[in-house]
């Protein structure tokens, strides 16, 4: 009489076992869903800021550098001031927005106060939620 092959059922367990830890470790609990609403004038800057880029060979230096390429997508007033908390986002001008080789990744853009402790930042590698002590850990004048 042949023998059963335990191989398979003892993989599959294995992998079961893999995948349950690997992604309890992937949960972040800390940081509320971004909703599009709430980073839609980020996104905007960002795409601003990677055309006046192109076009200018480097990062934009200033406020005036970057305006023309936010009118081409709208008003710029309305598109520079952060729904989520109401003022006016904070531009670290002349930063490469390119530079995705450092870690963390640079910080270009960020709500000056955010809402319920939690704010929206634009890096280098997108739009994502900070808590105020992330945001107070990152260093926003150190010039990549």
């Amino acid at each position: 009489m042949a023998r059963p092959n335990l191989q398979f059922p003892a993989r599959t367990a294995w992998l079961f076992l893999f995948l349950c830890v690997a992604l309890a470790g992937c949960t972040r609990t800390t940081l509320p869903a971004v909703k599009q609403q709430d980073t839609s004038n980020l996104t905007t800057i960002s795409l601003a800021y990677n055309r006046a880029t192109d076009k200018l060979g480097r990062p934009p230096k200033d406020l005036d550098e970057l305006k023309p390429f936010l009118k081409e997508l709208g008003d710029p007033d309305a598109i520079l001031r952060s729904p989520h908390d109401g003022l006016p986002y904070v531009i670290l001008f002349g930063r490469n927005i390119r530079k995705v080789d450092v870690m963390p990744p640079p910080i270009i853009v960020y709500e000056q106060q955010g809402a319920n402790g939690m704010r929206y930042v634009l890096t280098a590698m997108g739009v994502q939620p900070m808590s105020d002590e992330e945001f107070q850990k990152a260093d926003v004048t150190k010039k990549p």
